[in-house]
């Protein structure tokens, strides 16, 4: 192998190595997987490249070969589809003399190819190296693989010499193929397939965009991985410096691994550039693609960098801070000040971690070691941080100091102040903020009587407008007693504000009422009961549930007021049912007593409505026929039953009539004699009684 295959090997060698164990270790050695086809098409030919799946495949591939079989789709179907193959019927990798023979020693990726195939030992490192070791043959196994799928990506002749690719010449204008990759060995691997549109010749895509990053002696390129992964697999960078002649600055093609191969890859490649002659001198930089098809890409975008001092001045130390007059004055030291320094910056901040603002209008001189700030903030805090600047613009940062004022006035009264209690016992304080600028927060006092020593609630200053407080409604007291003050940043209390004065709520039901007794007619059902004896009752609630009903209704409320009345008269029934009542008492705090025992009561039938009155039958001597008439009844109901006895017999069910019919004509007269009528109204399951007519005599 010659020095120049050895390059190749040191450049490529962990992006190779990094990804041979990445598959899982259970996976199956039996497990067959398809061969990889590439297409790439010309005007008047098409290259096909293809790989076997893994170093086992490649291997059994390399021993028995492939076959190319052509397939005309013609999709438009004006030519009838044929199979024919392309190329040696079997295609396998020249042997070593033909290698030897067709390729010269100095060849670039020639030799890594052979040695690949016909090499006896293909190592990393012979130190490390252990033959009865399972995964350092893998290994070797694997690094053969694909240094040898990686020569044939970057020489086309390499590529038909590994039998890894086929040129077909003998295409047709506008017509689409399908080329089948065929292994003479299956058992590790399958058929690859690659569809061709021969109307659509492929171009290589102009190289990526650079971006770069300008550091100190070096400048660092990148250029997107995701978007152009596919289009090429590996690349050459240029550098020139007058922008016509350009030097190659990877002696081989330049990929890069991922560090993880179980993590997803960055989406940019990057290549640092360290061989610039000094900071500040300009160059230009390029990029060419390789593809897959050992075609090089139009060079992308030029762009120039250059290398940049970006070493900053060691950081100043601020030594002394202090209040002078109502002034900061701050001092610091700078050791082994550089040679470039160009001078200081003071910043100040109202927080340790917030955003600095320069104070200073111009750079102070780099032999300055003192400032005072003549305009601190008053009423915020005052950070500051002491900055030292280069000729190169590189900035270092001293620690934050805080310039501390003294401050003996406390704050405003608070005013404001309100608060609510609810039923859990939850008490909510608020008010508004104060006017004082530097107010860091209120403190919360209490008290069980308005004359009581008043403690406090908070042991720090809570910096919030609002406070939550936990009291029991289970006692005696019904009140309970509020009061609030201001401190600010220095710890000075304001007077204590107003007291608020809250009333517990009261969570305590009202007692049961009972219902006593009551009265059932057809129409109303009539409840005495005996009412709560709680004294802060509201009104009570009557209930009532019905035979079907599953949840109570309720009737009505009855106000305690001086018309109170402990008799409830419910009109609203009606019969036949059985209904259930309650009682429920309601203080005026809302609270609400158990339900009373509940009461049944049954409710007949109102059969009035629906009566039958008026029933005449009269006989008619020309058609001999009975004619029944009678008044239809008030209320609605399904349909009448009509009754007939003949001769002085037992009246029998004789006929049904629609509701809406007051007539009724009997024409099936079979004996002579004293004729009876009767009928009722019929609704649901309930029926009215028989209204009976007169007597009917019939004679032929």
């Amino acid at each position: 192998m010659n020095n120049f295959s050895i390059k190749i090997i040191s450049a490529v060698i962990f992006l190779l190595a990094v990804n041979i164990f990445a598959q899982t270790e259970n996976e199956s050695l039996d497990s067959i997987k398809n061969i990889t086809v590439l297409a790439n098409i010309k005007s008047n030919e098409v290259i096909i490249r293809w790989a076997p799946p893994d170093y086992i495949a490649w291997s059994r591939g390399n021993d028995n070969g492939y076959k190319v079989i052509r397939f005309r789709v013609n999709l438009e179907g004006k030519k009838p589809v044929e199979a024919q193959q392309i190329g040696n019927d079997t295609i396998r990798p020249l042997s070593l003399e033909a290698w030897k023979s067709k390729f010269p020693q100095n060849h670039q990726f020639a030799p890594i190819a052979a040695q690949a195939l016909y090499g006896k030992q293909f190592r990393i490192n012979e130190q490390n190296f252990d033959a009865a070791n399972v995964r350092t043959l893998s290994l070797e196994q694997e690094l053969r693989y694909s240094f040898a799928l990686f020569a044939a990506d970057m020489d086309a002749d390499v590529a038909d010499a590994l039998g890894l690719r086929l040129v077909d010449k003998s295409i047709e204008k506008d017509e689409q193929y399908l080329y089948a990759i065929i292994p003479y060995d299956l058992s590790r691997m399958d058929t690859g397939f690659v569809f061709v549109d021969t109307r659509f010749p492929n171009e290589i895509p102009k190289a990526p965009d650079l971006e770069k990053n300008e550091m100190e002696n070096q400048i660092e390129l990148r250029w997107s991985r995701e978007e152009y992964q596919p289009e090429f697999t590996a690349y050459w960078i240029e550098r020139s410096e007058d922008g016509k002649n350009w030097k190659r600055l990877n002696q081989t093609p330049y990929l890069q691994a991922t560090q993880d191969p179980t993590q997803q890859p960055d989406k940019y490649i990057y290549y640092t550039d360290t061989t610039i002659a000094r900071n500040y001198l300009l160059y230009k930089y390029r990029l060419i693609g390789i593809s897959p098809f050992a075609e090089l890409s139009e060079p992308s975008n030029i762009i120039e960098a250059m290398g940049r001092d970006r070493t900053s001045p060691e950081p100043p130390v601020i030594t002394s801070i202090k209040d002078v007059n109502g002034n900061i004055e701050l001092e610091w030291k700078l050791e082994n000040p550089p040679s470039d320094l160009k001078g200081f910056i003071i910043g100040r901040s109202g927080s340790i971690g917030g955003q600095y603002e320069q104070i200073t209008s111009d750079l102070l001189s780099t032999s300055t070691r003192k400032f005072v700030d003549r305009n601190p903030d008053r009423i915020d805090e005052n950070y500051y941080i002491v900055f030292a600047v280069d000729t190169a613009s590189n900035v270092s940062a001293s620690m934050p100091a805080y310039g501390f004022l003294i401050d003996s006035i406390a704050p405003a009264k608070p005013i404001g102040l309100t608060g609510a209690i609810d039923s859990l016992g939850i008490v909510t304080l608020r008010w508004p903020l104060g006017a004082d600028p530097d107010i860091t927060g209120y403190r919360v006092y209490f008290a069980n009587a308005e004359d009581h020593e008043f403690s406090n609630l908070t042991p720090y200053p809570i910096q919030d407008t609002v406070f939550v407080d936990t009291i029991s409604l289970n006692t005696l007291t019904k009140e309970i007693f509020y009061q609030i003050a201001a401190v600010d940043r220095n710890f000075n209390h304001s007077v204590r504000s107003d007291i608020l004065k809250l009333v517990k709520p009261d969570i305590v039901p009202p007692v049961t009422p009972l219902i006593s007794d009551y009265v059932v007619t057809d129409t109303a059902v009539v409840l005495n009961f005996i009412p709560s004896s709680s004294d802060d009752v509201a009104e009570h609630i009557l209930f009532r549930k019905g035979e079907k009903q599953t949840g109570w209704s309720q009737v009505m409320a009855i106000k305690n007021n001086p018309d109170f009345s402990d008799k409830i008269i419910d009109k609203d029934v009606t019969g036949p049912n059985y209904y259930l009542y309650s009682l429920q008492a309601v203080d005026s705090s809302g609270n609400k007593s158990e339900l009373s025992p509940t009461v049944g009561v049954k409710v007949k039938q109102n059969l009035k409505g629906f009566q039958i009155d008026n029933l005449t039958a009269s006989y008619d001597t020309q058609k001999k026929v009975v004619m029944l008439n009678w008044q239809k009844p008030k209320s609605n109901f399904n349909y009448y039953v009509i009754y007939r006895k003949v001769n002085g017999g037992k009246f029998e069910n004789y006929a049904s009539v629609d509701s809406d019919k007051t007539i009724f004509t009997d024409n099936e007269l079979i004996y002579q004699g004293e004729y009876q009528y009767g009928i009722k109204a019929v609704s649901g399951n309930a029926e009215s009684t028989i209204t009976i007519s007169s007597p009917v005599l019939v004679k032929n």
